[in-house]
């Protein structure tokens, strides 16, 4: 396990998220006529709060700076 894993804490918090993702399945398993409505609305519903959380972060920010690159074929010069 990662380094992240030492505290008490974060092994609640993660064996917590494989509880939730195990029931998920499950849940997606058991409602084999309902699947694809089903598998969408969790799928909605766990994309979206990951969308929210991560708004403020820039990404690019992480890639190193182009310098002298020519510019990507969708830039306008």
């Amino acid at each position: 396990m990662g380094p992240w894993m030492h505290t008490a804490t974060a092994k609640v918090l993660g064996i917590g998220v494989l509880a939730l993702t195990d029931a998920k399945l499950y849940g997606l398993v058991a409602a084999d006529p309902y699947a694809l409505p089903v598998g969408a609305l969790v799928l909605l519903t766990t994309v979206a709060p990951l969308i929210y959380l991560t708004r403020r972060i820039d990404w690019y920010a992480c890639t190193p700076a182009l310098g002298g690159l020519p510019a990507a074929i969708m830039e306008k010069p």
